[in-house]
């Protein structure tokens, strides 16, 4: 697996997305906010799904239903298999904001977007 949230890493986790092939009859958002990403690379993602389907994009989005905060260590210990989300909020170390009624609907794509493969 290339390194969490670089441009290969958004290419590898897009096409795993693109094979769940879903539509939605609305835009749900859900930004990713790495706490202590390193400066030199980048610190937040975002999971589109809409009538397109379901993407990732580099960066938060204003629009976002759900903010999900986390460190650096959590988020590469779910990308690599290591913990689970269930986990991760159990221990506090996974933080959500906002909406989290759309996270049921979307979760196959969630562990798609951090799970491992």
């Amino acid at each position: 697996m290339s390194d969490f949230l670089n441009p290969a890493w958004i290419e590898e986790r897009n096409a795993r997305l693109a094979t769940r092939g879903s539509a939605f009859p609305e835009t749900i958002r859900v930004s990713f906010i790495v706490t202590d990403a390193p400066s030199s690379g980048h610190s937040a993602v975002t999971l589109t799904c809409d009538a397109q389907g379901a993407r990732l994009e580099l960066g938060d989005h204003l629009m976002a239903d759900v903010l999900i905060t986390l460190a650096a260590d959590t988020a590469s210990q779910l990308a690599s298999g290591s913990m689970t989300a269930a986990r991760a909020i159990e221990l506090g170390l996974l933080k959500v904001r906002g909406d989290g009624n759309v996270l049921p609907t979307i979760a196959p794509l969630l562990s798609a977007t951090l799970g491992a493969a």
